[in-house]
């Protein structure tokens, strides 16, 4: 049974470090592709919306608030007001600040504050390279447990047929 558990544990432990790999590559993906085609344009925070769930939780296990500033922007002649997808919350900007933004040319309703490209871009490569390591890590233990039980099964398999 302490066999099964171990496995679970470490297969879990894999899920996880896959999915940081995943969400590492995503963000980084979104970040080099606004660097590369992103338009570049100003915009102004008209509001900041709040966000929080039960699952995101502080230290003090209390409930951890998350800010989200709403930008007006304007594409080619038409104005677009929309949430920023990431929270600002170390954003040292208020309702009325002008800020820069990047946006996607084919979908300008989907952009991001320039001020958060080096943020997220740390952060993709921190979880890329984190999810990388653990991946391989625990990708050898299960490689080596599966030959260790290999080379049990046979040995037993050897000493039941001597008798």
């Amino acid at each position: 049974m302490k066999g099964f558990w171990l496995w679970l544990f470490m297969s879990l432990l894999l899920a996880l470090s896959i999915g940081g790999v995943i969400g590492g590559s995503m963000l980084l993906f979104k970040n080099i592709e606004l660097r590369i085609l992103g338009e570049k344009t100003t915009g102004t925070i008209v509001d900041w919306e709040s966000s929080s769930s039960l699952t995101d939780l502080d230290y003090k296990n209390q409930k951890r608030i998350h800010y989200y500033p709403v930008v007006a922007y304007t594409v080619n002649g038409k104005e677009y007001v929309v949430r920023s997808h990431s929270s600002a919350d170390k954003i040292k900007k208020g309702k009325g600040d002008e800020v820069e933004i990047l946006y996607r040319p084919t979908q300008p309703e989907y952009f991001v504050l320039k001020l958060q490209m080096k943020e997220d871009l740390i952060a993709g490569i921190a979880c890329l390279f984190i999810g990388g390591i653990f991946t391989t890590i625990i990708s050898l233990v299960i490689i080596s447990s599966i030959k260790e039980w290999k080379e049990k099964r046979t040995k037993l398999k050897a000493e039941k047929l001597k008798f």
